[in-house]
């Protein structure tokens, strides 16, 4: 007896044409009931209906049921921090399997100078990628943060890097030219939410994401959905942010994109359980008391911050005074990177030199631990870094 439940939609179309030929007459009503529920259900799924659904608690039911689809693409942007790792186990946990879960880490750093990124979380991503059974693409801006901020600077290019995203697992990396025209910028992104100032998150993230998405040849003419791990309770900005819209402005004939936002309404304590109810071992930054996870020398970072990478490692904040001169900008108003870490209290100085290692020189730590604890910087609620 066939589950009519389980065949594929043209394998349940092809027997109810078998149905028909034979005696058309007399077709089972069970296959020409679970045809019409099929369509109808596949219908309904669509990415215009979904957005167009009013009440949120059905628009993310019928969201799931599409990501459940076979042929529906999820990606998510995954930086090792808690909220993604605690985003792609959410998405596994609803039955989607891992291996149609798409991890996407854009490296800040670009390949060149490593001054803003942990020096190990790309080990770390991929690590978690491969115990759960993850497919893990990379991708990033020619020359990073850095470059972007010393564009126009003497001696440097007045032309922002390009692109390169890998089109498959441990790939090769394919490259995509910025279009754009030479503009000098020679300053550091601004501690502001206007993301044309803060420019870091939509220059080295967003605006990479995005550019993977248009030109890799097997998501076009797919239906996708990005998945992000924003939530309320971290800003201003974000208690404004909703969970479900078109991904970019608008849906496009070539390329139906959702984005959607799972953990939005979650609070800090729902995320940490989650990532305990799988034991799985938290980036090595919070183990050092970092409460957020992403940019190392975040320029969200408070006094205390800062104090704890002079601690762990002084030659990236020697670095940053440097570029300051040769640039004549400075990362905060009117203070040196000298400055606004005057007065702070390191957070890493009792810390385990084990750790320490793990943060700055190789990532090898068990992903799952068996015996959990919360990591010493879960109730850091300082803002620097990102999720």
């Amino acid at each position: 007896m066939i589950d009519l439940r389980k065949i594929s939609t043209t394998d349940l179309l092809d027997e109810l044409v078998s149905c028909i030929d034979l005696d058309p007459d007399n077709c089972p009503p069970d296959i020409i009931d679970a045809v019409v529920e099929r369509i109808s259900d596949e219908y309904l799924q669509t990415p215009e209906r979904i957005l167009a659904e009013k009440a949120i608690e059905a628009q993310r039911e019928q969201l799931i049921e599409f990501m459940r689809r076979e042929d529906t693409k999820i990606l998510v942007a995954f930086s090792g921090g808690k909220d993604s790792v605690v985003m792609a186990l959410y998405l596994m946990d609803l039955g989607i399997p891992p291996e149609r879960i798409e991890l996407h880490h854009q490296e800040v750093d670009g390949k060149g100078e490593q001054l803003f990124d942990w020096a190990t979380t790309t080990q770390y991503c991929q690590a978690f990628a491969d115990h759960f059974g993850f497919p893990i693409y990379f991708s990033y801006r020619e020359g990073g943060i850095v470059r972007e901020a010393l564009k126009g600077v003497a001696g440097h290019p007045n032309i922002s890097g390009d692109y390169f995203f890998q089109t498959e697992p441990g790939g090769e990396f394919q490259r995509h030219k910025f279009g754009g025209q030479p503009k000098a910028r020679g300053m550091w992104p601004s501690v502001a939410m206007d993301l044309s100032v803060r420019w870091c998150s939509a220059f080295v993230k967003i605006d990479v994401m995005g550019t993977m998405l248009r030109n890799t040849k097997r998501l076009q003419n797919k239906d996708i959905v990005v998945c992000t791990g924003e939530r309320h309770l971290e800003s201003e900005l974000r208690e404004t942010y909703t969970e479900i819209n078109p991904y970019g402005q608008k849906l496009i004939k070539k390329r139906k994109t959702i984005s959607w936002r799972p953990i939005l309404t979650w609070s800090h304590q729902e995320v940490w359980d989650y990532m305990k109810k799988h034991n799985v071992q938290p980036h090595p930054a919070y183990m050092l008391g970092w409460g957020r996870c992403s940019c190392q020398t975040c320029i969200y970072g408070q006094k205390d911050a800062w104090a704890s990478i002079m601690d762990l490692n002084p030659e990236k904040i020697a670095r940053i005074a440097e570029l300051e001169i040769q640039m004549n900008f400075t990362m905060y108003d009117n203070k040196t990177i000298y400055d606004k870490l005057e007065n702070g209290s390191s957070w890493v100085t009792d810390k385990s030199d084990y750790w320490k290692k793990q943060a700055t020189e190789n990532f090898d730590a068990p992903i799952v631990v068996e015996n959990w604890t919360m990591p010493p910087g879960a109730n850091n609620m300082e803002n620097c870094g990102a999720d």
